[in-house]
């Protein structure tokens, strides 16, 4: 019986790698401090999907690419604006 569990990295979101960057080039992020930021995939046999992905500003990249028909998207960030927080929560 099929336990719904793949052996392979496949048809999941996974991320696939971490490491430390410093973001350069976009008004309100320092560029000197260095963040961490998370590689997180999905790949199939038609397409892949990357997203990388640094907590406290968001996605800095999308990437998506079908391996036959042909469909890709490549965005970057280039600005960024920190948002207010604001209280959504009961009394």
């Amino acid at each position: 019986m099929f336990s719904g569990k793949r052996p392979d990295k496949w048809y999941q979101w996974h991320v696939e790698a971490a490491r430390c960057v410093q973001i350069a080039g976009i008004p309100a992020v320092d560029a000197k401090r260095r963040r961490r930021e998370y590689r997180i995939g999905f790949r199939t046999c038609p397409a892949h999907e990357i997203v990388h992905f640094v907590p406290g500003i968001g996605i800095t990249c999308y990437v998506f690419s079908h391996h036959g028909t042909v469909a890709e998207a490549d965005v970057r960030l280039i600005e960024f604006r920190r948002g207010v927080a604001t209280h959504t929560g009961g009394s």
